[in-house]
């Protein structure tokens, strides 16, 4: 099972494709569009959902040209594999990425870890009403929000992308009871194709992500599981292209100082906050009844400036990769690698921090 693991991982980071572009010339800026257009470009990089929320409001509002540059946005569908591939393929300066995606950013793309942005826990597992799982109730002395127990989780099938965050969670949940990968069916699938899988009555447990986890309680799923239950702290983190950085820094340093204004701002003003965020899903695409967003914007929460100086910001990465080498599917050298490739300089540059990460 391990072997195998790590095999797919392979042809995820070799196979994924690239998302779209597009500009950050928001009218309404102060600048002309041939103003804009002659900015220098900064190259960022997110996922599709949440983790691109402040980046969406920077460039809606035109933020970037305010100050100076103009962004040039890659969205990636897929999780962080495809990030890391257009990182290492030199088509990206900066990216926002989950923890789990960023040991492979340092590990094996020689990414710069940055700074934490977002803690990004928005994982959940969900097991049908009915199922002997949720009958169990908690069987976890150490996480009693759990449900389950090692006999009822034991050879059921679970469905989830690998190489993911939901990875990390699936594997976090099989620990608590005292189980391993090898003890489940893993059914490697992207999660708008699991979750309809689910609903047809395929697998047992299913890992989702905000805002899907609210559909899935709507239905009538129950959760058994989640990554802020388990307490594992999981950021969302800003990483660098190692082979642009020293050109783009001052850039750079303009972009995390906006993602800490827009990160006060918000949180600052929680009403603003769900109500930018609802028009963000509707934006992109997804539905989201509002009155599930209160408890989003606390456990999914932005990270000030003020947190900034003092969180630990590859806390997340580290005790990834630390993981990952616990059960086998990292190498326990990449460790002090990923170690050797956070950088807190420009974050302390912009917000005089302090906190620098595990040593």
């Amino acid at each position: 099972m391990k072997k195998t693991f790590v095999v797919i991982l392979v042809l995820l980071l070799v196979a994924a494709p690239l998302g779209g572009c597009s500009s950050g010339t928001a009218d309404g800026a102060g600048k002309s569009s041939r103003d804009a257009d002659s900015l220098p470009v900064l190259r960022v990089g997110t996922i599709e959902g949440r983790i691109g929320f402040n980046l969406w409001y920077i460039m809606e509002n035109g933020l970037d040209i305010e100050n100076g540059f103009r962004i040039e946005k890659s969205e990636f569908t897929g999780g962080g594999v495809p990030v890391n591939e257009a990182l290492g393929a030199g088509l990206l300066d900066i990216a926002h990425i989950g923890s789990p995606a960023g040991v492979n950013s340092a590990a094996v793309f020689g990414a710069k870890i940055l700074c934490a942005f977002l803690e990004g826990a928005g994982f959940h597992l969900f097991a049908r009403p009915d199922s002997d799982i949720v009958r169990a109730g908690n069987g976890s002395a150490a996480f009693p929000a759990l449900l389950g127990s090692a006999e009822t989780v034991r050879e059921t099938s679970v469905l989830y992308p690998v190489g993911t965050m939901a990875q990390i969670g699936v594997y976090r949940y099989l620990d608590a009871f005292g189980l391993n990968p090898d003890d489940i069916i893993s059914v490697n699938m992207q999660l708008a194709s699991a979750y309809q899988a689910f609903r047809t009555g395929e697998g047992d447990i299913i890992a989702i992500f905000s805002p899907t986890c609210y559909t899935a309680y709507d239905e009538g799923l129950v959760k058994i599981a989640t990554l802020y239950e388990m307490d594992v702290p999981m950021y969302n983190v800003l990483i660098a292209n190692d082979n642009t950085y020293e050109q783009n820094k001052e850039l750079i340093k303009k972009y995390i100082a906006l993602l800490y204004e827009v990160n006060d701002m918000m949180t600052a003003d929680k009403e603003l906050q769900i109500e930018l965020l609802f028009d963000f899903y509707k934006i992109s695409g997804t539905e989201v009844d509002i009155k599930w967003l209160p408890e989003e914007i606390e456990t999914m929460y932005l990270i000030t400036s003020e947190q900034a100086k003092t969180i630990d910001h590859a806390i997340s990465v580290i005790q990834t990769a630390e993981f990952y080498i616990d059960i086998g599917v990292l190498e326990a050298d990449k460790l002090d690698i990923i170690k050797e490739r956070v950088d807190l300089t420009l974050l302390k540059e912009v917000l005089g921090a302090s906190q620098g990460s595990r040593d």
